[in-house]
């Protein structure tokens, strides 16, 4: 039986998911905590398996909770969030703190008792435990091999990624190593529901010298732009009058997700760009083999996986390890390098 703890100040809201969380079989919620302090004195007393965490909470609330209990405890936890631009925010830097995933709070509280809400928990709840919480490198101090001094004078190179479960604490180390200069345009495809992807993208454009902005549709590729696709669109790219151009469709969910890497990768499969790169990092299921294995038939792409060690979720990089598309298989501080200098010039 897998302890769960609680750590949320709505008492009703609290009761809700308890019963929500003990329909799911081998599970038990052993106690109830109104806020991060609570929740840390527990946890020292307790054995706890699994913490599902507010974040907008009294005296402590669920960011700095999560940051405390990483430096002394590798408890999986799920963030609840709301659907606000405070909530994505937070929920970001909670990812980054070490946070396994998140679900997100319906606007409804009595929908917190509904199916749909408790299909999602019981997802959730399933990756947490195949998940591992390596110590992920704090570092990134080795230099790329690559220098790029001047800016692209035209779109000529591009690099698809797709990454899911883990990815915007494993992005922190990748996207801020690229240069203002760097020579590709470069579209990241994250799983994320919508109203997440734009919070994901403005904390990694604070952080890096690379301008990087969640992608809208008519937006035309640039060199040393890095475009996270929209949460709750596919992302597609198209030639139009000689350019390169992001369109998003609300097309049904492919297994699930939207955005798909698949479809955004497929549909690069289907241009004349001279240069493709394909990245593929931390993250359940297969989503981005099919893709990829596209770009590298009809493109003769550059596939780099990251390497098992180092991926929270090692579903994503192993389906495409074992379809035989991958060139090159990297830890996650290595994948910045690896990028620049393939598209550098290899």
């Amino acid at each position: 039986m897998k302890k769960v703890l609680i750590v949320e100040d709505s008492r009703l809201m609290a009761k809700i998911l308890k019963d929500s969380i003990e329909e799911i079989e081998g599970l038990k919620v052993v106690d109830v905590a109104g806020n991060g302090e609570e929740a840390l004195k527990i946890v020292e007393k307790k054995e706890v398996d699994l913490i599902f965490s507010d974040i907008v909470m009294p005296k402590m609330d669920g960011l700095e909770f999560i940051q405390r209990l990483m430096k002394v405890k590798k408890i999986p936890v799920i963030v609840i969030s709301a659907l606000t631009k405070q909530g994505a925010d937070i929920t970001i830097r909670a990812l980054e703190a070490g946070a396994a995933d998140f679900i997100t709070k319906p606007s409804n509280i009595f929908s917190v008792s509904g199916d749909k809400f408790k299909m999602k928990l019981y997802e959730k709840v399933n990756m947490a435990f195949k998940i591992k919480l390596p110590e992920l490198i704090k570092s990134n101090n080795f230099e790329v091999e690559h220098k790029f001094s001047k800016p692209a004078k035209k779109f000529e190179k591009l690099v698809v990624m797709g990454i899911s479960t883990g990815g915007p604490r494993s992005l922190q180390l990748v996207i801020p190593k690229l240069e203002k200069n760097f020579p590709a345009a470069m579209l990241v495809v994250q799983h994320m529901p919508k109203g997440f992807t734009k919070s994901l993208a403005e904390r990694l454009d604070s952080l890096s010298e690379i301008k990087v902005k969640e992608a809208e549709d008519g937006d035309v590729l640039k060199p040393g732009v890095v475009y996270i696709a929209p949460g709750g669109f596919h992302t597609e790219v198209f030639k139009e009058n000689d350019k390169y151009v992001v369109r998003l469709n609300s097309n049904p969910p492919i297994g699930g997700l939207r955005p798909c890497a698949d479809i955004a990768m497929e549909s690069i499969s289907k241009l004349d760009i001279r240069k493709i790169t394909g990245v593929v990092m931390t993250g359940m299921g297969s989503d981005a083999t099919k893709g990829l294995k596209m770009l590298k038939e009809k493109n003769d792409a550059y596939i780099i996986a990251q390497d098992e060690a180092t991926s929270i979720v090692y579903g994503m990089p192993r389906a495409a390890k074992e379809a035989g598309i991958v060139d090159e298989i990297v830890s996650l501080d290595r994948i910045p390098n690896a990028i620049t200098t393939n598209i550098g010039g290899r």
